[in-house]
């Protein structure tokens, strides 16, 4: 499998098939494109076991499983969901076919495990009682794979096919909270700009020895996933039950240009990185807030890296937050595009433009950077001192023009730390430092918070 700058592996991708010499140091000449295309994103390309091609394409808007037979390409799985998932890493497998000889393959589709006859092309889903499947593994009946759920971190589980019994082999992690703590969330659409859809979770406050005040409605914040062509998923996260513990409500938002609803939808954002991302997350905020069910007073954003500059845009180019939180995100968009590791270097390319002639406009003007006139709500920022991604002078700025407007601000430089924490003391202190900063803003004591945070302008 191969690609060509500008293209990332979840654009147009190829899939190549080359004899190797008898000392398997060399190909022998005649290789052969098997799968290519504009606009065609292939991935893990692997053998059936009668010696057939199967491969994952997006050639019919979602990525489906297909087998080559001769000069013909069969869809195995022709549903509007999908199988892949963008391959950021390697070996993210979301197929595997029996090496038993069965004629069957496991299969995640959406995230949900099936059995697929290859022959006959019927699905059959296995009831795991998990709702995401990924780095399936499967022989003779039996399937191992991490499998996670809103209740569930991360875990490998074996499936046995015939009994449908589950065993959990190995967790992630445990903690010894009572899942009547956690909140719950629901797969909520809106409708946004341009007459489209977009998509995210929603997560009510929940804590079973509270309840909100009677009449009142919650505050909510708004999280951006980085990528940006990445995507959100219900599985259990601390960093959201930490804050729906604590009355806040969230949403998760898989905005235009997230995986999991199809290439349309994921290449929506093509140029339009620093718009669509931006209407999405405040059109959900906006909606909610009409449906009455968060207070549309007491509204937040935060996100990390490019969730970062979605969340940095959305505060200097709309005017719909009441507060912002940034962790290491991007604010020069310039910067990116001319200083990043080989992977994205063209990434840019297709989310804004090439950076070259008119589109060197473009970068500047949708750069929050180039913009902190116009912040106009306190917002707090988290940054590594390390980071060759984001420098910090970048968040420095933003701060200084923050506090400079008499808001309320705060700036925490960790030492040692890169593009994302790693060290445990400053992740807590960054999810501490955040709640405390935004019960300064909406006026409320934060419970159970002792972390030490300079905001100034209080």
């Amino acid at each position: 499998m191969q690609w060509n700058h500008p293209n990332m592996p979840w654009d147009s991708t190829e899939v190549c098939v080359a004899d190797f010499s008898d000392d398997g140091y060399s190909m022998v000449d005649g290789t052969t494109k098997v799968v290519a295309g504009e606009n065609n994103s292939v991935m893990s390309p692997d053998w059936s076991c009668d010696g057939h091609m199967m491969y994952i394409s997006d050639k019919t808007d979602w990525w489906n499983l297909y087998q080559v037979t001769g000069n013909e390409h069969v869809n195995l799985t022709p549903v509007l969901k999908e199988v892949g998932n963008p391959h950021w890493t390697f070996a993210y497998y979301t197929v595997d076919i029996d090496r038993s000889g069965s004629g069957k393959a496991a299969v995640c589709i959406a995230g949900v495990l099936n059995i697929l006859d290859i022959q006959t092309k019927v699905l059959t889903p296995l009831n795991t009682g998990f709702d995401g499947h990924r780095l399936v593994q499967y022989h003779n009946g039996v399937i191992f794979c991490v499998a996670s759920g809103p209740k569930q971190f991360p875990c490998v589980i074996k499936v046995e096919e015939q009994s449908g019994k589950v065993q959990i082999l190995k967790e992630s992690r445990t903690v010894p909270v009572n899942h009547s703590y956690f909140s719950i969330p629901t797969e909520i659409r809106w409708p946004t700009t341009e007459g489209k859809i977009s998509y995210g979770f929603f997560y009510p406050p929940q804590n079973k020895d509270y309840t909100g005040p009677s009449g009142g409605k919650p505050p909510l914040l708004v999280k951006a996933h980085g990528g940006p062509t990445g995507q959100t998923f219900n599985t259990l996260n601390l960093n959201i039950q930490y804050f729906t513990s604590r009355g806040f409500a969230v949403l998760d938002v898989n905005y235009r240009g997230s995986t999991g609803y199809g290439k349309q939808y994921r290449h929506t954002l093509r140029t339009k990185w620093g718009i669509y991302d931006l209407d999405d997350c405040c059109a959900g905020a906006q909606h909610l807030a009409k449906e009455g069910k968060v207070d549309g007073n007491r509204l937040c954003i935060d996100g990390g890296s490019a969730g970062g500059y979605t969340t940095l845009a959305c505060l200097a180019f709309k005017d719909v937050f009441k507060a912002g939180c940034s962790h290491y995100g991007i604010g020069d968009l310039e910067m990116l595009a001319r200083d990043t590791h080989k992977f994205e270097s063209r990434y840019l390319d297709t989310m804004i433009g090439p950076y070259s002639g008119e589109h060197i406009k473009t970068y500047k003007e949708r750069s929050p950077i180039n913009y902190i006139d116009q912040f106009s709500c306190p917002i707090a920022f988290f940054q590594g001192d390390e980071d060759q991604i984001v420098l910090p002078n970048q968040a420095e700025s933003m701060f200084k023009a923050v506090k400079d407007k008499g808001l309320l601000a705060a700036y925490v430089l960790f030492k040692g730390e890169q593009h994302g924490f790693r060290k445990a003391e400053n992740i807590q202190m960054a999810l501490d430092g955040e709640f405390l900063f935004f019960s300064k803003v909406f006026g409320f004591k934060a419970a159970d918070n002792d972390v030490k945070l300079d905001i100034v302008n209080m």
